[in-house]
């Protein structure tokens, strides 16, 4: 089944501001409160904690100003929902191993084993979320 219908804005660049920002808004805010639960994060620098707060928010624009633009380059080449899945998982998988490069260097309690499971499993789970409300989501606004 396609996912973009032919005269979608989707399959041009024109879409691509609205969905960096869309993306942005929603998996920022996803990892902050990740990193937050995970106990990554903290408002001041601890020696217990890989990042602060502000650490934090930058990490996590960093990958995404990264990886969407990645994901949007392919995303336009494929119209088949398994295939945008496909590529939001390697893009995740990136994103993941992204934000272990980061926290795996800095001061913390737990092992890096454990810091590259939670890295990976936050990521896909933040870029299943951003992909599930872009997709209900986006049509909509572009479609006003």
């Amino acid at each position: 089944m396609p996912v973009l219908a032919l005269d979608s804005p989707l399959r041009w660049w024109y879409g691509f501001p609205i969905a960096l920002l869309l993306t942005c808004v929603i998996e920022v805010l996803a990892y902050l409160a990740a990193f937050w639960t995970l106990g990554w994060c903290r408002s001041r620098p601890s020696p217990f904690r890989p990042l602060t707060t502000g650490s934090a928010l930058a990490l996590a624009l960093a990958v995404n100003l990264i990886s969407h633009p990645l994901l949007w380059m392919i995303s336009l080449r494929y119209d088949r929902t398994g295939q945008l899945i496909t590529a939001e998982m390697c893009v995740a998988v990136i994103e993941g191993m992204l934000i272990f490069a980061v926290v795996a260097l800095r001061p913390g309690t737990d092992t890096r084993l454990s810091r590259l499971g939670w890295a990976l499993l936050t990521a896909l789970g933040v870029n299943t979320l951003s992909l599930l409300i872009g997709m209900i989501t986006l049509p909509a606004v572009l479609n006003r």
